[in-house]
């Protein structure tokens, strides 16, 4: 995972780190579709659990589901979708940041098993104040972005993923 322009130089160096670890899985791109005209998608950190062998949204964190559009090698959202989160680890353990505005542009290999994605974010203002601590420090995630205090900031994610086995069933309420 690579965090790329928009993103604040600070900001993308400091995430790229922190979203180092796979384990953590920062961001999970989930496609469902019965047919391609129902095709819905949801980018957010998951968590594996080793007892079932699947991976689920993180309990309490659960993205927005958005409409997708599918074609032949590629598939993105049709609209924003709303919320969703970024696992990151730092020396206090995991902290979740919550995104919005989400866009995802992914193209799939020939089998469909990976793709290459783009996914384009706004962190809130809300999340600016957050705090990190990793190589030594502690900083906030609005003083790695800078800008106005009172402004959300971009965020661009680069990355490739692979297909996971998803507990469907952690989706129903």
């Amino acid at each position: 995972m690579s965090f790329t322009p928009p993103t604040a130089g600070a900001l993308g160096q400091a995430f790229n780190e922190l979203a180092y670890d796979f384990e953590v899985h920062p961001i999970t791109v989930v496609l469902r579709a019965t047919d391609p005209q129902q095709a819905t998608i949801a980018a957010s950190s998951t968590m594996y659990d080793p007892n079932t062998y699947m991976d689920s949204f993180v309990a309490g964190l659960d993205p927005t589901f958005t409409d997708a559009g599918l074609a032949q090698g590629a598939f993105w959202t049709g609209t924003p979708q709303a919320t969703g989160y970024l696992r990151l680890r730092h020396d206090q353990g995991v902290l979740d940041l919550e995104l919005t505005n989400l866009t995802v542009h992914a193209t799939t290999d020939s089998d469909c098993n990976q793709a290459f994605v783009t996914l384009d974010a706004i962190i809130p203002v809300t999340e600016k104040s957050k705090q990190l601590v990793y190589s030594g420090g502690t900083t906030t995630v609005g003083d790695l972005g800078g800008g106005d205090p009172n402004n959300p900031l971009p965020l661009r994610a680069l990355f490739l993923t692979e297909a996971i086995s998803l507990d469907w069933a952690s989706l129903d309420p």
